[in-house]
């Protein structure tokens, strides 16, 4: 912040506010939570048969659901090492970036594949 100007060392999208209006803050604060429109994430869950072919660096494809002309191509960026249960089935955590177009959406619901097998997505996808 410097006087009354706010800025971030980025172009993206305001997520929310830290502090509440009014309120004071300390220089370096942060007051806001921006995302990143230069890169988009997504996560989704890895089941633990497939969890070994799945690691950070492996290639996926991001589909909007209901528009397969807006598939994307990413990169795995984390699996978690600890296991979740999902509708009865332990399964892993992963968190994949691609780089976003103008039909990309914060919150929209997508498929994501790796290699043949399509995985179950969070809703969402932000980086």
């Amino acid at each position: 912040m410097t006087g009354n100007a706010v800025t971030a060392p980025s172009d993206g999208v305001l997520a929310g506010f830290g502090v509440s209006p009014g309120g004071s803050v300390q220089p370096g604060t942060a007051v806001a939570e921006i995302w990143s429109t230069d890169v988009m994430g997504v996560t989704f869950f890895v089941p633990e048969d497939d969890r070994a072919q799945v690691t950070a660096g492996s290639r996926v494809r991001v589909e909007p659901d209901g528009d397969e002309s807006a598939a994307y191509e990413g990169t795995v960026t984390m699996v978690s090492a600890v296991a979740e249960e999902l509708n009865g089935e332990t399964v892993y955590r992963a968190a994949a970036a691609f780089t976003p177009d103008d039909r990309a959406a914060f919150g929209m619901s997508v498929f994501v594949t790796v290699g043949e097998e399509e995985l179950p997505a969070e809703r969402g996808g932000r980086k």
